[in-house]
């Protein structure tokens, strides 16, 4: 339970300090866009757009950061509920090579690509999941989480929870750099 409580004030926290580092990059980008510098910034705009902005935010917060399951992570809940999850070992590597060309004509460099092939199996049949790195590290085994009903249907847990995160963040601050903006196009 304490640890729940930190927690939800790591995420209290990582929201107030965001908000304020929108606030901050949406003043720098506005003095030195096409609004004139300090004289657009009166009582008035920054008003709406820190208005504008706040809603926006709390919106994106809420929606990615606090409720945001993807759809890969609703799937992963439902089928662990149920019990249909299983080890993938990796079956086969194979590597491909890509030549690149500069401008100049010359040979730019080459460049790998490791196709890693897992298995897995439900009710003694294999099923595969593959995957392409451009650098030699994976994992020896992932969990696979999959439909009962149709094995090929799975989620691998070389899902990143953090991936989904960061994406989400990312896209909350860019909308709420352009609703604050908004508040001083008026």
């Amino acid at each position: 339970m304490d640890h729940n409580l930190k927690k939800e004030e790591r995420q209290i926290i990582a929201m107030i300090i965001g908000f304020i580092a929108v606030i901050i990059f949406g003043l720098i980008a506005m003095f030195i866009s096409q609004f004139g510098g300090l004289e657009a910034l009166t009582p008035v705009h920054f008003a709406v757009g820190f208005i504008k902005a706040g809603i926006v935010f709390f919106i994106c917060f809420f929606v990615f950061r606090l409720y945001g399951n993807g759809r890969k992570q609703r799937q992963i809940k439902k089928w662990e509920i149920r019990g249909w999850k299983t080890t993938a070992y990796v079956g086969n590597v194979s590597t491909t090579y890509r030549y690149g060309v500069s401008e100049s004509g010359s040979a730019k460099g080459n460049q790998q690509n490791y196709h890693v092939r897992y298995v897995y199996k439900v009710d003694d049949k294999d099923y595969y999941h593959d995957i392409v790195k451009e650098v030699e590290r994976w994992e020896p085994q992932i969990t696979v989480w999959y439909d009962k009903n149709h094995p090929k249907r799975h989620v691998t847990s070389e899902y990143s929870e953090s991936k989904r995160i960061y994406y989400g963040w990312v896209f909350t601050i860019v909308l709420t750099l352009a609703a604050f903006l908004s508040g001083f196009s008026s």
